[in-house]
């Protein structure tokens, strides 16, 4: 199987990269979120990659509807649990029926959760794995780009099968 999932980290107004000209999609609305599931699947995509969101009160973002507000980490988590029972609940018929999800944290290097325990974090990350997040894969590591600097491995050199 070969999977293609888009990204909607960055559409959320808790996320850095987050521009409520640009990226903002309206994902609190059922219809809207069917919207953007079905344009994804007409791109070629079969899955989501959504964020987890540490549960700290510095997760924020400005609210997509009101300028002068900020929305917090509830709301963020709120629109993430929407995206999920729009795709767990599609009917068979729905062109984004059986789509994949799969979680990883929302920001790099563990921000906004550098004081928790090894057993805090994996804690954290175990949480996703309940009815509210339902994912077919989770990753306890940033699915965003490191800013570190990496080397291609040669392919000869890895050992086993993917």
């Amino acid at each position: 199987m070969v999977y293609f999932l888009g990204d909607l980290g960055p559409t959320f107004p808790c996320h850095p990269l987050y521009d409520r000209t640009y990226t903002w999609i309206s994902s609190d609305n059922d219809q809207s979120v069917e919207a953007i599931l079905n344009g994804l699947v007409n791109a070629g995509f079969n899955g989501v990659r959504l964020p987890m969101w540490p549960e700290s009160d510095r997760v924020t973002g400005p609210n997509p509807y009101r300028v002068e507000q900020d929305i917090d980490v509830e709301y963020c988590d709120f629109l993430v649990k929407n995206i999920v029972k729009v795709i767990k609940d599609a009917p068979t018929s729905s062109s984004y029926y059986g789509m994949y999800i799969y979680f990883s944290p929302a920001f790099d290097s563990r921000l906004y959760q550098e004081d928790m325990t090894t057993q805090e974090y994996a804690d954290w990350v175990s949480k996703f794995y309940s009815d509210d997040y339902q994912p077919d894969f989770l990753s306890p590591f940033s699915a965003n780009q490191s800013l570190l600097k990496y080397e291609t491995i040669p392919s000869d050199s890895v050992m086993g099968d993917p």
